[in-house]
């Protein structure tokens, strides 16, 4: 998986955003700019990497379930998740395939950061490997 380095950099010059960087599927932190140290910065990309693996499987779960419940239901939508938001007290952790950003929820709006991740990253391969 190849890490779109255009939308870090993006996300860096938007107001309110603390830190921004991709990670490999492995969950090894390649690129980070921002208020992060480098242990930092890799220690939430392996967080990042193993919650979206949880995520993924819960949407699957629920996706099963939903078709169960609802026979004539063939898509709830909910298979797969291709990210998360943690929102905080302080800040706001996003995560969109293997891009993370740390927002400062006083300075920044959780929209425009998510839209920009979310069409960014539409065409990013949908595997966990």
């Amino acid at each position: 998986m190849t890490i779109n380095y255009s939308l870090i950099d993006a996300l860096i010059k938007l107001p309110g955003v603390v830190a921004t960087g991709g990670f490999t599927y492995r969950g090894d932190q390649t690129v980070c700019h921002g208020q992060l140290s480098e242990i930092e910065a890799d220690t939430l990309a392996k967080a990042a990497r193993a919650t979206l693996e949880v995520m993924r499987m819960q949407g699957d779960i629920l996706q099963m379930l939903t078709t169960v419940c609802a026979p004539r239901v063939k898509d709830c939508g909910l298979q797969g998740g291709k990210g998360f938001a943690f929102r905080g007290p302080l800040r706001t952790v996003c995560v969109v395939s293997n891009v993370f950003c740390i927002i400062n929820n006083k300075e920044a709006s959780l929209t425009p950061v998510l839209r920009l991740m979310l069409e960014r990253q539409a065409d990013a391969a949908d595997v966990l490997i």
